[in-house]
Formats: C-alpha cells, sequence, structure tokens
C-alpha cells in the first residue's frame, strides 16, 4: 500500500524539490554577483570546479532546511535563506583547511569566533572569513550557530583518526557518527525555531546517514587514501555495507515520525529526504553489480570508471525516483 500512496504523492513532492532547486540556483548566483565579494572569493567562485562544489553544498543542505521550514509550517525567511546560502558556501573552504594541511588551527578557529581582524594568508582564507562573516550577519541565533560550529571544528580533527589503521571500528563508527551529527545541527541552527530533543535526536541520525552516503560515494578514493570509512567495513562482499545502510534509513524513518508535528508534514519531509537518500542506495546496487561481476567488490583491482555512479544523469534520477517510491 506504501507505494501506490507514495506514487500518488510524489508528483507534488518532486514539484516541489524542483522549485526549492530553482530558488536555491538564484541565490547562487546573487551569491557569485555580490558586489562587496572579495577578488580573492570571485577568482575562486569563478572557478567551474570550485563552484560546482559550492552548488553540491548547497543544493542539499538548502533543500534540506527548506523541508525543515515546511514540517514547522511556513518557509525559510530571506535572512534564513542566506544564512544557508553562505554558509553552504564555506563548506568546501573549511574542508579543504583540513585536507591540505597548510592552515594553522589557531587561524581556523579564530575564523569561527569570527575574529575577522587577524592576517589571512591566501585566497581561500579571505574568501572564508567573508562568507563566515555573511553567515553572522544573517543568523537569528548567532550564538546558538558559533556553540555547534565549535563542535564541527573538533569534529573534523577528530576525523583525522580515521587515518590510522589500528583504528577500532567502534570508534570510526563513533567519530562518523559525532562528524554527521553535528554537521547536520550546525545547519539547522540557521533556522529560527528551538531544536526539540526529538528534532535533535533525528538530526544526529540524518547527519550519521549523510556522512555514510558520503563515505559510499568516496568508496574508491578513501580507499586508495588508506581512509577507515563507514563503507569500506568489508571484506570482499559488499553486501553487510548495503544492509547496514538500509538500516540505517529505516531509523531515520523512525525518528521522524516521532517529531512534534503533524502527520503528513512529517510524511512530506520523509519523501523528500528520500529522494536525497536514494542515491545512497543507488550507489550501492551499483558496487553490487560490479560485485557480481566480479565475483566480490576488490576496490585495489577494479578499474575506476567501472565504480563511478553519475549521479546527474536524467536516467539515475529516474532510478532514484523509483527508489525513494519503494522505500519511503
Amino acid at each position: 500500500m506504501g507505494f501506490w500512496v507514495n506514487v500518488w504523492k510524489y508528483p507534488s513532492v518532486v514539484k516541489q524539490v524542483l522549485s526549492d532547486v530553482k530558488n536555491i540556483t538564484s541565490e547562487l548566483e546573487l551569491l557569485k554577483n555580490d558586489p562587496h565579494l572579495p577578488e580573492a572569493a570571485q577568482q575562486i567562485l569563478n572557478h567551474k570546479k570550485a563552484f560546482h562544489r559550492v552548488s553540491q553544498y548547497a543544493l542539499v543542505h538548502g533543500v534540506l532546511n527548506l523541508g525543515i521550514a515546511r514540517y514547522w509550517g511556513r518557509t525559510l525567511s530571506a535572512n534564513e535563506m542566506k544564512s544557508t546560502i553562505y554558509a553552504c558556501a564555506s563548506g568546501p573552504f573549511f574542508d579543504d583547511f583540513f585536507d591540505e594541511n597548510q592552515h594553522e588551527p589557531e587561524v581556523l578557529f579564530q575564523l569561527i569566533q569570527e575574529k575577522i581582524n587577524i592576517p589571512l594568508k591566501s585566497h581561500k582564507e579571505i574568501a572564508y572569513a567573508y562568507l563566515l562573516k555573511k553567515v553572522y550577519h544573517f543568523v537569528a541565533d548567532k550564538s546558538r550557530f558559533y556553540e555547534f560550529f565549535q563542535e564541527v571544528y573538533q569534529a573534523q580533527w577528530q576525523s583525522k583518526s580515521l587515518l590510522n589503521p589500528e583504528l577500532p571500528r567502534s570508534e570510526l563508527a563513533a567519530i562518523s557518527a559525532r562528524k554527521g551529527a553535528v554537521s547536520a545541527w550546525v545547519f539547522r541552527s540557521l533556522i529560527a525555531e528551538p531544536i526539540s530533543p526529538e528534532e535533535l535526536n533525528m538530526l544526529e541520525q540524518l547527519g550519521y546517514l549523510g556522512q555514510f552516503m558520503d563515505d559510499i560515494f568516496d568508496l574508491y578514493e578513501d580507499h586508495h587514501e588508506g581512509l577507515q570509512t563507514l563503507a569500506n567495513d568489508y571484506s570482499g562482499d559488499f553486501t553487510p555495507v548495503y544492509e547496514k545502510f538500509l538500516m540505517e534509513i529505516d531509523a531515520l524513518k523512525v525518528l521522524i515520525q516521532k517529531l512534534p508535528f503533524s502527520k503528513n508534514r512529517k510524511m512530506r519531509f520523509q519523501r523528500e529526504l528520500m529522494l536525497m537518500v536514494s542515491g545512497g542506495i543507488l550507489a550501492c546496487q551499483h558496487f553490487l553489480k560490479v560485485q557480481r561481476k566480479y565475483g566480490h567488490l576488490d576496490i585495489q583491482n577494479i578499474p575506476r570508471k567501472e565504480l563511478i555512479v553519475d549521479m546527474e544523469s536524467k536516467k539515475n534520477h529516474v532510478k532514484m525516483l523509483l527508489l525513494a517510491l519503494k522505500f519511503a
């Protein structure tokens, strides 16, 4: 029965999400053409690859925040949308600061504290400082945002231990869960409403699932970088990872239904989410298909091109929709 109800409900959900994407794209163009944007930021954002990364951040977290506002019975305010877009634009810079090891930890922490008068050395630091300043300008509850952002900073440093091949799997899961949770909380803190305990729990699971998805998409790269992740905990057979991912989706759905909102609002949010989460399911199914071809999934000896899942192809968009119909 659930499948056919979804068939009935999803046309309006898809229409809404496409409208969200259009609005987010318009906001990104306004950001890109911000007359006050430092030249350093303009140079970076005018680079096609860099702007694509920003766009991916914005589409995920923008659609998510718009969906959260809807279960509160409203739409995002202009300032909430602005703070979300500027936070998303700063996201790739924040990730690079930790990945490239070319920036002083004290500088990053001072930027998070909005101490923008410190000397900045690189174009990325200048761009990041400006974007973060705009987030603080537009966000309603600055102290709450800062509180969660501090936790993101700490979780990022802790995640560096994933490079340790002897790290116990239990610690890996805890680190990944924490990193995903605080990331979800910091973007939610851009919305004015207080965060209930039920919402905090749901966002924690959503963040964990988002981290799991990232690990699935980065399976090849993480293997060759020597990273332990949620997605490479297997020995030749990827099935346990797929089953674990589906189990975490079910756990998220349970927590969504515990939110203190109407059934209709919760189900709409769940259906919107599944349009994104279905991408992780699709990737898992693709890896299992490759596994059947070779008899096992050995990342070391399988050509990278066979592991690529083009999430922007129309064919895969249709597959994701069908998976959403099944799993929502």
